[in-house]
């Protein structure tokens, strides 16, 4: 199967495929005579699962990681659950220093009068780190 009818059944592009296989996400394709890819279903499937990975808010990294779990037979379901717990608590942090920063900039609007004057508590706190 060509780069093209991968990309299709895919819904990656063929640039994202080409970057996935420089990146050693998946294995890189045999070649035809004249040079072009060929992938198996095998890839197509790989390609899939780091598709579904990345929407599922995985780095490139824990995607390749996640496909050597995958294609591995002596995978636990431990080891795949301890990893998205990982995961999850990551995205946790992240929440949380996205509501923090949140909750600084809302007071920062309220504080701001917004009107023709120069003086404004949102460039005070930048100033003061407060």
């Amino acid at each position: 199967m060509n780069i093209s009818q991968v990309a299709k059944l895919t819904g990656l592009s063929s640039k994202s495929i080409r970057f996935y296989e420089e990146r050693d996400v998946i294995s890189a394709p045999k070649r035809a005579e004249n040079g072009y890819r060929v992938y198996s279903m095998d890839q197509v499937e790989d390609l899939k699962f780091v598709f579904n990975a990345k929407k599922a808010g995985f780095s490139l990294d824990e995607c390749r990681e996640l496909l050597k779990l995958a294609n591995n037979s002596m995978r636990t379901s431990a080891d795949v659950k301890n990893f998205a717990t990982n995961k999850l608590n990551d995205v946790r942090d992240q929440i949380e220093t996205l509501r923090s920063i949140e909750s600084k900039l809302l007071e920062w609007v309220e504080r701001c009068p917004g009107d023709d004057q120069s003086a404004c508590p949102i460039i005070d706190g930048l100033k003061e780190g407060s």
